[in-house]
């Protein structure tokens, strides 16, 4: 038993109280200044996130979660400095699609806000704090396998469970706690994190195996893809145009390109419709493993009739063949699915369909006397040789040219056929030959 004494310096006034203190053997001590630290990880729909390295620094220790989420430190000494330091950067893939894409757009836009402050972070790509037009190129890079991850993020961030956000709609404006920092430990603690994966917005990350989310593959709808058939030689250079059979209010696609590259090269993907863009919505790098992988997508959904090009296919054939099996998507290395404004995702397929011929349409007027008009129609960007003979068969007149596909127009004047006269045109392709009758008069 002692006694424990206090003086008060200005008056001097003392008192005391009576203590005991009892001496153990060295042995009792060390449970006495241990701590357990530990916590659940989650996603902010309350998802446990597996196979995060959590960090202990001040004890160099690290824990991994497994599919509950949960980490643990025993027998940690107190009375000491730790940092809880969680990391995850795997699988950037993992719940990202061009669906994304459409709501970050859409939020830049200010079409649909995104509201929430973790997704909000999800859609800071490139995390500098701001949500902009670079974030969509940086997604789009990784998710037609331009890049592999992320140049300036992890796949996953981290944020203390119990923090405040100070303006929820701009979460970047000030410093986000990814670690939690003890100071002077001096008892068990509870310490949990909201896992957040960037560049899923829509929440469709697989956060654990256990994560109940199976996908529905037997999609009733599909977007269909549509390519003209015709055979195509050995060593020719041709541009195919696709077109869509239901292009209807579609916000975006994606999906990987097949075929075979011992049949063909593909040389260029040329704009149409859809404004396509080189290593940001296709990436061609793949092209000699016979794959190019697609990803499009816009703020507002769009439609386009069937006859309306999308974009053009520009190859060189190395074998003799026909387009009607020539492509095909599906999801080998970028998943193939379409989103429009009213259902789930759509499959994406590629079909083709026999066109009408390369055809004179018309000669305008007809007899004629100063000129005449003469509209003729491609299946597919061609050569075009016309040939103009009188009724004794000789060769009146010729002109040849370049076009793209579909509807034509040129002028025929009358210095070029001085007798009038029955004239017959022949129009040669390099698939057909079409013929028409026209009747120059005096």
């Amino acid at each position: 038993t002692l006694q424990l004494w206090v003086t008060d310096k200005t008056s001097g006034i003392q008192d005391f109280c009576t203590s005991i203190v009892e001496v153990l053997p060295s042995s009792y001590c060390s449970t006495l200044n241990l701590a357990q630290i530990k916590g659940d990880i989650y996603t902010e729909s309350n998802e446990m996130v597996e196979s995060v390295n959590v960090n202990l620094e001040g004890d160099n220790r690290i824990d991994i979660t497994e599919d509950d989420g949960y980490y643990i430190f025993n027998d940690i000494t107190m009375y000491r400095d730790y940092t809880v330091n969680p990391q995850k950067d795997d699988d950037h893939l993992n719940g990202v699609s061009t669906l994304d894409l459409v709501l970050i757009q859409r939020h830049i836009l200010g079409l649909a806000r995104i509201t929430s402050p973790y997704k909000l972070i999800a859609a800071d790509i490139n995390k500098d704090g701001f949500i902009t037009a670079i974030d969509l190129v940086e997604l789009r890079k990784l998710i037609i396998d331009v890049n592999s991850n992320f140049t300036n993020n992890t796949s996953w961030r981290f944020v203390d469970a119990i923090y405040e956000f100070p303006d929820i709609s701009n979460p970047g404006s000030q410093s986000i706690p990814e670690i939690y920092e003890i100071l002077d430990l001096t008892s068990d603690m509870n310490i949990n994190f909201i896992g957040i994966k960037v560049g899923d917005v829509n929440g469709s990350v697989i956060a654990n195996l256990n994560a109940n989310k199976v996908e529905d593959r037997n999609r009733s709808q599909n977007l269909e893809f549509v390519i003209p058939q015709f055979d195509i030689r050995k060593g020719d250079i041709v541009t195919i145009p696709v077109t869509a059979s239901n292009y209807y209010d579609i916000l975006g696609w994606q999906g990987t390109l097949k075929y075979d590259n011992n049949d063909l090269d593909i040389l260029d993907i040329v704009p149409n419709q859809l404004q396509l863009i080189k290593s940001v919505n296709y990436n061609l790098g793949t092209n000699a493993n016979g794959y190019i992988n697609f990803s499009s997508n816009v703020g507002e959904g769009i439609s386009l009739n069937e006859d309306e090009v999308l974009f053009e296919i520009v190859l060189r054939a190395n074998n003799n063949i026909n387009t009607s099996s020539l492509f095909r998507f599906d999801s080998s290395s970028t998943k193939q699915e379409a989103y429009n404004n009213y259902s789930e995702p759509l499959d994406l397929i590629v079909n083709t369909k026999i066109l009408k011929p390369a055809k004179i349409e018309n000669v305008y007027p007809n007899p004629w006397i100063d000129n005449t008009k003469v509209e003729f129609f491609l299946p597919e960007a061609d050569k075009v040789q016309f040939e103009f003979y009188d009724a004794k068969g000789g060769l009146v007149y010729s002109l040849e040219n370049n076009y793209p596909s579909g509807n034509h127009m040129f002028t025929l004047e009358r210095e070029l056929f001085l007798t009038p006269g029955v004239i017959y045109i022949k129009m040669i392709t390099s698939q057909s030959v079409d013929q028409f009758k026209m009747l120059v008069v005096k």
